[in-house]
């Protein structure tokens, strides 16, 4: 396991000791071997988490003063009056509603299961689920076609993309897709666009010879004669006039758009989609020193012009953008646009801030100001904005806070005309049932930090995201150089690791020994590493 460098070592270690929870485990007693030591399925009674990545957890009805919210960790769907933001009612779903959609040209809202692997149609009229259609691993997201004839839903367990005839219900089709963990998707025109959850940057250690142990990390394009890795960031799905007939467009494809693409937005009035997305620093640098204040990833959001061709590609570094390290809007999760698409709002869910973008008519970005969502809980402070969505009128901006399972209704029209301005918003509301334990909001609230860096950049979410591994190798070695020493300028290396690949922090009790060399038997072995 690995941390982002330059934190307070308070927090870190704090980090730490909460990652157990994070993973839903306890850790043992140092040296002691218990039954509870071999892994196997020990939940006591009915109570189970699963941790759900949000893609698109908010919907607005179209033609009332209502939105749904998907309250993934009380199996919940809240339906809320948008004006008086009264809970009217809420519908028992199943254990991983990551993404909700209206079917249009019917009374149909769909949900996306990742638990269960499968899609509920629920009736808005009726207000009651009619439908459960099965559907390949882990689905993430959903998007129908302009006519609602055909759903396509992202199978991030099997990197396929698969399609329902909504007629019958039932999966016609599944769609391949060349890339790890499809997950967001964004329909334009006759074409769904989708996009890969980790999709690598082309990085790879290299040594000074073949037979020699890799003492670096390069992108694979700087070294002559070498194959390419793929690094393919965004795929096209032609939509056929036939049900059953899509198929994948190999000219549609864009590559090198980020690291762990964090989400796919459609910009009204435009063809441009939007990424919010982490880039990791891993062939950057070398020797964890050289992060300068704890930053291993840039958080940025690729746009991509898909009315161009061949699409044309530009980006916006959020962490340049912002006026102020504590103003920025890192791990960004997710972006929402006005009605007329001249103004972004983009959650930033490791800091706590959404980030408001203004768009001139050339499509350059300017920062307007950014929003303080307040956490409903003491400590850590952290509420962790992850989705929003804007009302088809325009007037109200709803975001949903994951650790905290809140939501913030902002009216738009009270926001500072003034700019840039610097808001705080202190009248969150639980999304509903809220069954989660502290002990596990205090792990993923210290895990998922950036605060918690000097840069407000980055937190151990920047390369495991949700708990995962960026699949990457980085080279953090500690040298006694000073910071940010050029790479062919480093002499005095104390620990000289080479490049090693980031592990996963799921299930930690039962795959220690831990750290990039497995030199620490359980998470009290890095309490050395802290001294007071």
């Amino acid at each position: 396991m690995r941390l982002a460098f330059s934190f307070d070592p308070q927090f870190v270690r704090k980090i730490l000791v909460n990652s157990l929870l994070v993973s839903w485990l306890c850790i043992p007693a140092r040296g002691q071997v218990t039954n509870g030591d071999i892994p196997m399925d020990n939940v006591k009674g009915r109570f189970l988490m699963y941790g759900v990545a949000s893609t698109d957890p908010i919907v607005f009805a179209p033609d009332r003063p209502l939105f749904y919210i998907a309250n993934q960790i009380g199996d919940r769907l809240a339906i809320y009056n948008t004006e008086t933001q009264a809970l009217l009612l809420e519908v028992p779903t199943g254990p991983g509603v990551a993404s909700l959609q209206l079917r249009p040209n019917s009374d149909e809202l769909w949900m996306v299961d990742r638990v269960t692997s499968s899609v509920a149609a629920f009736n808005v009229v009726q207000r009651q689920i009619t439908r459960s259609i099965r559907v390949g691993a882990e689905p993430h997201d959903l998007a129908f076609s302009a006519s609602g004839d055909r759903a396509y839903v992202s199978c991030s367990g099997l990197d396929q993309v698969d399609v329902i005839d909504a007629s019958s219900y039932a999966v016609v089709q599944s769609i391949p897709i060349p890339a790890r963990q499809p997950r967001a998707l964004e329909r334009i025109g006759d074409g769904v666009y989708v996009l890969p959850y980790l999709s690598g940057n082309g990085t790879v250690p290299v040594g000074p010879s073949p037979t020699v142990e890799p003492t670096e990390v390069v992108h694979l394009a700087d070294v002559p004669a070498a194959t390419p890795l793929p690094d393919s960031d965004l795929f096209r799905i032609q939509i056929s006039p036939a049900i059953g007939a899509d198929a994948l467009d190999p000219a549609g494809t864009v590559s090198a758009l980020g690291t762990t693409l964090l989400n796919l937005h459609h910009r009204p009035g435009s063809n441009e989609l939007w990424i919010p997305n982490q880039d990791a620093l891993n062939a950057v640098h070398h020797g964890e020193v050289n992060f300068v204040d704890g930053q291993v990833t840039r958080n940025q959001i690729s746009i991509v012009d898909v009315g161009q061709s061949p699409p044309a590609v530009r980006f916006i570094d959020m962490d340049l953008l912002a006026p102020s390290p504590d103003q920025r809007a890192s791990i960004p999760s997710s972006v929402a646009f006005s009605p007329d698409g001249t103004r972004a709002f983009v959650t930033g869910y490791g800091s706590d801030r959404v980030a408001v973008l203004d768009i001139s008519p050339q499509g350059q970005a300017a920062w307007a100001g950014s929003i303080r969502i307040a956490s409903l809980g003491p400590y850590p402070e952290f509420s962790g904005p992850r989705s929003c969505s804007v009302s088809a009128d325009g007037e109200f901006l709803v975001i949903y806070n994951k650790v905290d399972n809140s939501f913030s209704r902002i009216e738009l029209t009270t926001l500072p005309n003034s700019t840039p301005f610097d808001i705080p918003f202190n009248a969150s509301r639980k999304t509903g049932f809220d069954r989660m334990p502290d002990a596990m909001k205090r792990g993923r609230g210290l895990f998922d930090n950036t605060k918690t860096s000097i840069s407000n950049t980055s937190s151990c979410f920047s390369c495991h995201p949700d708990g995962d591994f960026d699949g990457l190798a980085w080279e953090l070695s500690a040298f006694l150089d000073p910071e940010g020493t050029a790479v062919e300028d480093l002499q005095f290396g104390v620990d000289v690791k080479g490049p090693m690949v980031t592990q996963g922090t799921r299930a930690l009790r039962e795959i220690g020994p831990f750290h990039w060399r497995g030199e620490r038997k359980d998470l009290e072995g890095f309490n050395a590493t802290f001294p007071n």
